[in-house]
C-alpha cells in the first residue's frame, strides 16, 4: 500500500481537473457569445425590411432602422444581442476577448507565488470561487463595462484554476 495511488489521490485527482476543464465554457465559446447575426435594415419608417450587412447598418445614412434577422438560422441569444453591442468599434470588439488574457497574464505574476507560499490548494479554491462569481455575473451581465471587468476576473481565475491546478495535480501523484 505504501507509495501506491489511493482513493483520495484519485477523488483529488479527478475533481481537480472538472475545476480546470470548467473554464472552457467560457474560453471555447467566446466566438459564439460575440457572433453577430445577419441584419435587416429599414431606410425609411414604412419601408420593408431586407437583408443588410452590418457595416450598412450601423455605418450608413440611409439606415433608419436595423435589427437582427429572426428567420436566421446564425442568430443567438448571445452577449451582442443581449447587451446591444451590434455597431462596438473593431477596438472594442477586440478587448472582449482580449479581457481574458489579459486578466491570465496579470494573474500569473501573482497567484503561482502565492500557491507557493500559502499552497496550492487554497488558490486553487479562490480561483474556483472567483470563476462561480464570474460565471453567474456574466449570466446577470446587461453592461459592456462590466463584461469587461468580469472577463478580466475570469482571466485571473483561469490561472488559480488551471496552472496552480496543474501543479498541485503533479505534487500529488507518486
Amino acid at each position: 500500500m505504501a507509495g501506491g495511488v489511493s482513493r483520495f489521490q484519485y477523488i483529488s485527482f479527478t475533481m481537480i481537473v472538472l475545476g480546470m476543464i470548467c473554464g472552457a465554457f467560457i474560453l471555447y465559446s467566446i466566438v459564439y457569445f460575440t457572433h453577430v447575426p445577419p441584419m435587416l435594415c429599414q431606410t425609411t419608417p414604412d419601408a420593408s425590411w431586407t437583408s443588410c450587412t452590418i457595416d450598412v447598418a450601423c455605418n450608413s445614412a440611409d439606415t433608419y432602422a436595423y435589427k437582427p434577422d429572426p428567420n436566421s438560422i446564425e442568430t443567438l441569444t448571445n452577449w451582442v444581442s443581449e447587451l446591444d453591442i451590434y455597431c462596438l468599434s473593431d477596438f472594442d470588439k477586440s478587448l472582449i476577448g482580449s479581457m481574458f488574457f489579459v486578466g491570465t497574464f496579470s494573474g500569473s505574476f501573482v497567484l503561482p507565488r502565492a500557491a507557493d507560499v500559502y499552497g496550492r490548494r487554497p488558490l486553487f479554491l479562490i480561483g474556483l470561487t472567483i470563476y462561480i462569481c464570474v460565471v453567474i455575473g456574466l449570466y446577470f451581465n446587461t453592461q459592456l463595462p462590466l463584461l469587461y471587468v468580469l472577463l478580466y476576473f475570469g482571466g485571473i481565475s483561469e490561472t488559480g484554476r488551471y496552472y496552480v491546478a496543474y501543479v498541485y495535480c503533479v505534487e500529488m501523484m507518486p
